[in-house]
């Protein structure tokens, strides 16, 4: 920002500009507002506002003269910029997606934003060291290597040279405890792709749900408006946690339910041997 003297006191441009604002009054179409009104509006401060009309990622105002006039679709957009940032997108990220709707891109063509919209289903961070590091963290028996190519073969450990890397490390250590308490790896093993077999038929079935009640009523065949988007990922990270909530009081119940039944017969046969 550029200052200067004047009168004993020193004076930047950018008031400058304001002094001349208040001065001038040129004609206004309905709707248009200043950049003062636009900041009320929105939120957004002043500075930000120009801020992303420099980075472009804010169309450039009606320029009357020396006065910008900024209309509903600034407004618009400005709402729209403010909601990708708030769910992590980055200046250039959103910048990329303005511009890739602007050439008619496709929902899949834009910046990977179907991955986006979906976001994480997990806050668990992998685990990633020295071989004997993980091998020692995680009370590892793989002295003798035969059962480190099945545990490598189930995706609880990735091996990159001296490096081991463990996806999740909550998982590992259920396995782990399991195995130490006397289930047999091999086992262990069976179970976890049972498991994993019955969890991508709900996990399926749940994303079905969402996309044919809540995405393809919105999304349809075609690029909606970007205020659509943001509206239907905003609904997307409401319904995210709640599908994990159903897995896992479901789990529970079920659990519960059948514990009780192993506990019950077990009890009945020593009680009633015959």
């Amino acid at each position: 920002m550029i200052a200067f003297r004047h009168g004993g006191r020193t004076r930047s441009v950018a008031r400058i500009g304001d002094m001349i604002d208040a001065t001038e009054a040129p004609d206004r179409v309905d709707g248009e507002m200043r950049v003062a009104d636009l900041s009320a509006a929105t939120g957004v401060s002043v500075r930000n506002i120009r801020a992303y009309q420099d980075r472009g990622l804010l169309p450039a105002p009606r320029r009357e003269g020396r006065i910008v006039w900024y209309n509903a679709a600034h407004v618009e957009r400005l709402a729209v910029i403010t909601s990708l940032l708030e769910r992590g997108f980055s200046s250039a990220n959103i910048a990329e997606l303005l511009a890739g709707w602007s050439e008619g891109s496709t929902v899949a063509d834009v910046v990977g934003l179907g991955q986006r919209f979906t976001g994480s289903f997990s806050d668990e961070v992998p685990d990633v060291g020295p071989a004997a590091t993980i091998v020692e963290r995680y009370e590892l028996d793989v002295t003798d290597g035969a059962s480190l190519g099945p545990i490598v073969d189930a995706g609880l450990i990735e091996v990159d040279g001296v490096e081991w890397r463990v996806p999740s490390p909550r998982l590992l250590r259920a396995g782990v405890e399991l195995r130490a308490a006397g289930v047999p790896l091999e086992e262990l093993l069976e179970e976890l792709a049972r498991v994993r077999q019955s969890m991508q038929v709900i996990a399926t079935d749940m994303v079905a749900l969402v996309h044919r009640n809540v995405w393809a009523p919105h999304i349809g065949d075609h690029l909606p408006s970007l205020p659509t988007i943001v509206e239907v990922a905003e609904i997307v990270d409401r319904i995210r946690p709640l599908a994990t909530t159903v897995v896992t009081v479901e789990l529970a119940r079920a659990l519960q339910a059948s514990a009780d039944a192993v506990v019950a017969a077990s009890i009945t046969r020593l009680v009633h041997p015959d």
